[in-house]
């Protein structure tokens, strides 16, 4: 995610003036293995939620709750977790996982051709004060190993979630894992997105891909 943050001098903007718009869109240019090569299209969003910030994170590391948020529908479709990884903390969702989603249809893949199955790549990591989820489609042959994994292209998308207070943030005052402390006053959300927009790093950006983004940010 460290790709959507300002660092590297990017230049967010806005396509409305309506002030309930909160996406912002940038673009930077890819060059280097570990992520497709050309202009990738960014686009992030903040709101402020009424919810607990671990209730939230324990949402949105399923897959089928993320579809119907992101994509407006629910998946429909059998999904199972290839590798669990723990990676650390207390939370018990502080994990790497590989999934597997079996398509009742084909869809279409990367090279044009229809596939039935879709692999996806995810950490998800929370600690006292904030919950990060990052995630990521991955085409068949190099889940299978068929490829140098240090060169797999991967734009990951996800979400942020912060304490509203960072100043409450306190082994007393935040939630935990343990459900016996008191929970989260609600949380600041990020979403953030990704996108391969040309494959000619030196391309401007099209109009049509930042709208297509910005639509799918506003759902």
């Amino acid at each position: 995610m460290i790709s959507l943050s300002s660092l590297g001098a990017q230049s967010w903007m806005n396509l409305t003036d309506s002030p309930e718009d909160t996406v912002r869109i940038s673009t930077r240019s890819a060059t280097e293995p570990g992520q497709p090569i050309g202009l990738i299209l960014c686009a992030v969003s903040t709101t402020r939620l009424p919810f607990s910030r671990l209730q939230l994170f324990d949402f949105l590391r399923y897959i089928q709750n993320r579809a119907q948020i992101m994509e407006g529908r629910s998946i429909g479709n059998s999904i199972h977790e290839l590798t669990h990884i723990a990676n650390g903390g207390s939370h018990s969702g502080n994990c790497i996982s590989l999934f597997r989603i079996d398509h009742a249809q084909p869809i279409q893949g990367p090279s044009s051709s229809s596939q039935i199955a879709e692999y996806v790549l995810q950490e998800s990591y929370s600690n006292e004060c904030e919950s990060v989820i990052a995630y990521s489609t991955m085409e068949v042959g190099r889940v299978l190993g068929r490829t140098d994994p240090s060169t797999t292209p991967i734009l990951p998308l996800g979400f942020v979630m912060v304490l509203i207070n960072q100043t409450r943030c306190s082994t007393a005052e935040c939630s935990t894992s343990t459900g016996n402390i008191r929970q989260d006053p609600g949380c600041i959300l990020t979403v953030g997105v990704q996108a391969l927009a040309s494959t000619n790093p030196d391309d401007d950006l099209n109009l049509d891909a930042a709208i297509t983004i910005h639509s799918k940010m506003m759902i």
